[in-house]
């Protein structure tokens, strides 16, 4: 009994060290035989009441996968110098926008006059990208924020980082497999409590603002409309992401409305093959008009809160930078006088329109005031 115990207590053993070895393989950054490049065009149109398109664009994008990481670039209207690109390297998003470079007469070299901002973020998401950029990484980039997220919440991916409180919604996912975790069906469902949440986040008051959607609809759909096997690793191939809205009919002043396509993005990949790159880090030009604006000390009450740092030398900026407490409580402060000034602008506002409507009102009162007093005077002369 005793050998037989100390047997099962062996293959107990054994057995709990493989599931941890295969929970650690699961639960690992991605990782697969070969590392990989995606080549493809993805093309993003809007629709009118009919359903018809009315204007569209289609762009150039790829994707490298490196070593468990990502890097995403899309080149518009046609134009490599003309670029957004991004990547994640296991701890934090450095993003980039490119335009150039612009070569005239007067030039001494071809990158001083290019036009390029950088972005750095801890999060997962490329919020400060275009709409292309955020549709190439819902399909080929979110594996990670999908596997290490417990929110429940996304903000809207075709919604500019600006207004981006106002559409941030509760997504529901499938995936394809659960490695890489490429993402095969998400919905994008509305949420009243989600928006009241993220509107105060952002340093907005939500009692002024409508939340643009009724509670529980939903605004998107994206799902992968076929794959390939790449060396045992499913790869969407075909990609969609579908825009709701309600939609009135002109006069409807009811509030019912009709859940509508008015948005429509579509991803095909063209090329796949092995990549050798290791490094996914955007390069920074030489450009004198280089500037990167670092978002990974936001927090909640400062949700836009950066810095912007020049460039030097090609590197990026470390995090554990000796100035950066001093800096980000400036951008605090600065942050504290422009809702200040803000709150005071509205206040005279509101002042002012309201001196305009007592004159207003009181104008026609005078003049019938005085206008009676007249009378009676007149008829006082008569009697």
């Amino acid at each position: 009994m005793k050998h037989r115990f100390c047997l099962n207590l062996e293959f107990c053993n054994s057995a709990f060290i493989v599931l941890t070895l295969i929970s650690s393989l699961l639960h690992a950054p991605f990782a697969h035989a070969a590392d990989f490049r995606l080549s493809g065009k993805c093309a993003r149109w809007a629709l009118d009441e009919t359903g018809a398109a009315t204007v569209g664009y289609t762009n150039d994008f790829e994707v490298v996968f490196a070593q468990g990481n990502w890097h995403s670039k899309v080149c518009f209207n046609g134009n490599t110098n003309y670029y957004e690109e991004y990547a994640f390297d296991g701890q934090e998003i450095k993003g980039a926008f490119g335009q150039g470079p612009l070569v005239t007469a007067d030039s001494k070299k071809a990158e001083t006059n290019m036009y390029w901002m950088g972005f750095l973020m801890t999060n997962l998401v490329p919020m400060t990208a275009a709409c292309e950029t955020k549709f190439v990484w819902l399909a080929y980039g979110s594996y990670e924020f999908f596997r290490r997220d417990t929110s429940r919440e996304l903000l809207a991916p075709w919604v500019p980082r600006d207004i981006n409180g106002a559409q941030c919604l509760l997504y529901r996912v499938t995936k394809l497999s659960e490695t890489p975790g490429f993402p095969k069906t998400i919905e994008l469902r509305a949420s009243k409590d989600v928006w009241k949440k993220w509107e105060k986040l952002s340093g907005r008051d939500s009692r002024r603002e409508t939340c643009p959607y009724p509670d529980g609809f939903i605004a998107g759909e994206y799902k992968v409309l076929a794959t390939t096997n790449f060396e045992g690793t499913e790869v969407p191939m075909t990609v969609s992401l579908d825009r709701y809205a309600m939609r009135h009919e002109r006069g409807e002043r009811d509030g019912r409305g009709v859940r509508a396509k008015i948005e429509q993005y579509l991803g095909v990949i063209t090329k796949i093959e092995r990549s050798d790159r290791q490094d996914v880090t955007p390069p920074i030009p030489e450009a004198s008009g280089a500037y990167i604006y670092d978002y990974r000390f936001e927090e909640p009450g400062y949700y836009d809160l950066h810095l912007t740092w020049k460039p030097k030398s090609g590197h990026w900026p470390a995090i554990d930078r000796p100035e950066i407490p001093a800096l980000a409580a400036k951008a605090k402060r600065e942050i504290e006088l422009s809702r200040k000034a803000a709150r005071q602008s509205l206040l005279i506002r509101r002042t002012v329109g309201f001196g305009a409507m007592l004159v207003l009102v009181s104008v026609p009162f005078l003049f019938v005031c005085l206008r009676g007093r007249n009378v009676r005077k007149a008829k006082t002369k008569t009697n």
